[in-house]
């Protein structure tokens, strides 16, 4: 059972979210310690490209948000960390059942790839001659053996793994003292405030305009003072790092808590 719950300290020393980063970063890029052993049936694919591949997108994602830190680019940063917590979700969703879930994975982005198709034909540019978007749209299948939506993978994944992975809750309620500690409650945050950057909200603006007696006024964005899009950063990497040795068998989510200094607060002494 997982140990006790306690809420996430936030760091505000960019030095040490830097340094994290780094360390975390660094324990996905070493891979297995050992060679994974040949994987054969319909798990294969999950083990051997599609888990590992979606780790390291979460773990280059993090890297481009530590670039954006020295200068408080907190807009474009949000916008990362909405995609690296997408990521994260998606990984999770697809680790509890990957022998069945890949193939919706499949059926999904040949769906997409078949609409993308569609609008660059309606250009004179179709992407696919007539005979591969037919055999797109028979891979696309129904709508409902697609992928559910970004909040729902986040609910499931956090009542499989909450109850399997140390430090993970099952619990996504918003007065939940774990909040932090799941998918579902960091989707609150993270992708409300990571859409206002990304489709250019009233709040995604806030760092190029002031309003005072003067008047309003736009500039270059304004440095930020919040580490926390950064700090949330780390612990999406993590979520993505449980997943994955739950079902790769690497990295180690206690070394990766160690790094965050929340061994002892997951794992107890």
């Amino acid at each position: 059972m997982p140990a006790p719950e306690s809420s996430y300290t936030l760091f505000n020393d960019p030095e040490d979210i830097a340094t994290k980063a780094a360390m975390l970063i660094a324990l996905v890029g070493l891979g297995p310690l050992e060679p994974l052993p040949a994987a054969s049936g319909e798990a294969g694919p999950w083990r051997t490209v599609f888990g590992p591949a979606m780790l390291s997108k979460a773990a280059g994602t993090l890297d481009s948000m530590m670039v954006l830190m020295p200068t408080r680019r907190s807009v474009d940063a949000m916008t990362l960390l909405r995609t690296l917590f997408e990521n994260a979700v998606v990984m999770s969703w697809l680790a509890i059942d990957p022998r069945v879930r890949l193939e919706m994975f499949y059926r999904t982005s040949y769906y997409y790839e078949l609409e993308e198709h569609k609008d660059w034909k309606k250009a004179g540019r179709g992407l696919r001659t007539q005979e591969e978007a037919a055999e797109l749209k028979k891979r696309s299948g129904i709508r409902p053996e697609r992928l559910p939506g970004v909040p729902t993978m986040a609910a499931n994944a956090d009542e499989h793994w909450g109850t399997l992975i140390p430090g993970w809750s099952p619990s996504s309620a918003a007065d939940h003292p774990g909040v932090f500690s799941s998918l579902r409650g960091l989707y609150r945050y993270i992708f409300h405030r990571g859409s206002s950057a990304a489709h250019s909200r009233a709040r995604g603006l806030d760092p190029f305009a002031t309003f005072d007696e003067s008047g309003a006024r736009w500039h270059p964005e304004a440095p930020g003072s919040d580490l926390h899009v950064y700090e949330l950063g780390l612990h999406c990497l993590a979520f993505a790092i449980m997943a994955s040795e739950q079902t790769l068998g690497w990295p180690s989510w206690r070394q990766a808590a160690r790094i965050l200094g929340r061994e002892e607060d997951v794992f107890g002494t």
